[in-house]
């Protein structure tokens, strides 16, 4: 079975992929750019309802962010 990929990493991975700034993400998922940063920096991570409304705004699994999945 597969190792999960760190959230940090995954969200590093996407913005880098995609052409995102922490910002632009920030204003897609409607989550405030602070909490983002934290993220990238590994400082904290998504709970469950930010998770979700994450992957309801960028229409992606939740599988991808949990870093269950290399695919969006």
């Amino acid at each position: 079975m597969k190792t999960p990929r760190e959230f940090k990493n995954v969200l590093k991975e996407y913005l880098h992929d995609n052409g995102l700034t922490q910002v632009e993400f920030a204003r897609l998922t409607a989550i405030d750019p602070k909490q983002i940063n934290k993220w990238v920096k590994g400082k904290s991570a998504p709970h469950f309802l930010l998770l979700q409304q994450i992957c309801t705004a960028l229409n992606i699994s939740a599988d991808y962010f949990l870093g269950l999945s290399d695919s969006y």
